[in-house]
């Protein structure tokens, strides 16, 4: 056999073999970093949620009467979100993940009609939350758009 053909062949199947290695290493870093994407993306939804929580909490416990506004961001890693709350808590979603957080009143509003709904927020916009008490004294945190 030809000197020549042999070292070709194994310099062919060597280069072969990196470049395979090389595409199973390249596939690994990017799963790893689309997953710490999505970390700091649930992080970021999680401290919203826990924002607007908080601020629900403040309204509440301050009384009849007290209120509060809040300015939501306008987006999440460039992502658009959407805030649902309800007696279970503030859950934000974004890219079909959720942040969550609990509240301490069980019963919400978006309207001084009293009829308890599950409130949906939005990015980039202003809300005005307080604390309302219906003709039994029973206390409602209304959220409505400003």
């Amino acid at each position: 056999m030809d000197s020549r053909g042999i070292i070709t062949s194994d310099l062919i199947f060597a280069s072969i073999l990196i470049l395979m290695v090389i595409g199973s290493i390249l596939t690994i870093i990017t799963e790893r970093l689309d997953a710490v994407s999505k970390t700091e993306e649930t992080g970021k939804a999680r401290m919203i949620a826990e924002n607007v929580a908080e601020i629900i909490n403040n309204v509440y416990s301050g009384g009849n009467g007290h209120s509060a506004n809040i300015s939501l961001p306008a987006n999440i890693t460039d992502k658009n979100y959407e805030i649902k709350i309800n007696s279970s808590g503030v859950f934000v979603l974004i890219d079909g993940m959720i942040g969550k957080a609990y509240v301490a009143p069980n019963k919400f509003s978006s309207s001084d009609l009293f009829k308890e709904t599950s409130i949906c927020m939005h990015n980039n916009r202003k809300y005005l939350i307080k604390n309302v008490a219906d003709e039994d004294g029973n206390n409602w945190i209304i959220i409505t758009e400003t």
